[in-house]
């Protein structure tokens, strides 16, 4: 009977012990000390400061590209307005060595019909020779101004110019030339539209003639004429088309 007891206290006891919780041991693969975690966060890369990220982003980059363009763009514009300048002011030269070769050859011409020679008869006064060659003078001041004002010389600043006609439909149509260039413009619905080049002509003196044409299927006819050379363009529907 003792001995049956005995038997039942060590099973007891042994049931007891695997019921205890095993104890943690400071060395198991799960856990980790205060320093190792310390270690580990101090070995993590830091993050980037958002000055540094922003400065080293492509946006930085293709801000300033634009920037460099727009200043590109500024400064093409400027020379296009330096390359008009110097157009304008090379056609203004031409113009008036052409009117100075006129006048000359004019004066030439007076001079070797004997205009200049009219003399006071012996009693002191002008002789009837005189009222002829004044007449010539007069004649010869009128012819040159008319040159000057077809040439367009007595308004340097006029550079621009309006040729229009009234189709049979009643449609107003007009063309805005420049004297110089020859550009030319078509009123379209309020606003201006360049006319087509076949090439970009010279800098010279440009006229365009505008005219109803009632078989044209356009409603009217345009032509552009370089007063300098006789060179001339008919308009082709939106197009300047050269004669050749």
């Amino acid at each position: 009977m003792l001995r049956t007891l005995t038997l039942i206290g060590l099973s007891f006891g042994l049931l007891l012990a695997g019921c205890t919780p095993a104890a943690v041991k400071p060395g198991a693969p799960g856990t980790a000390s205060a320093a190792e975690q310390q270690a580990g966060s101090e070995q993590q890369p830091a993050a980037p400061e958002p000055e540094k990220a922003a400065a080293e982003s492509p946006t930085g980059s293709g801000a300033g590209l634009a920037s460099l363009g727009n200043q590109l763009d500024q400064l093409n514009g400027r020379l296009t307005l330096v390359q008009e300048q110097l157009i304008k002011l090379r056609t203004q030269t031409q113009q008036q060595g052409e009117l100075n070769q006129m006048v000359l050859t004019r004066l030439q011409q007076m001079a070797e019909s004997g205009a200049f020679t009219a003399a006071p008869d012996s009693g002191g006064e002008m002789s009837d020779s005189a009222v002829p060659a004044s007449g010539q003078i007069d004649a010869a001041i009128a012819q040159l101004l008319q040159t000057a004002n077809e040439l367009g010389l007595s308004n340097s600043s006029d550079l621009y110019d309006v040729a229009s006609a009234y189709t049979a439909k009643g449609v107003w149509v007009l063309i805005r030339y420049r004297r110089d260039t020859g550009e030319t413009w078509l009123a379209d619905q309020g606003q201006w539209q360049a006319l087509a080049e076949e090439g970009v002509p010279a800098a010279s003196s440009f006229a365009v003639r505008l005219q109803r044409a009632d078989q044209d299927l356009k409603g009217y006819v345009a032509v552009r004429i370089d007063r300098n050379t006789g060179e001339s363009w008919w308009l082709n529907d939106r197009r300047w088309q050269r004669y050749e």
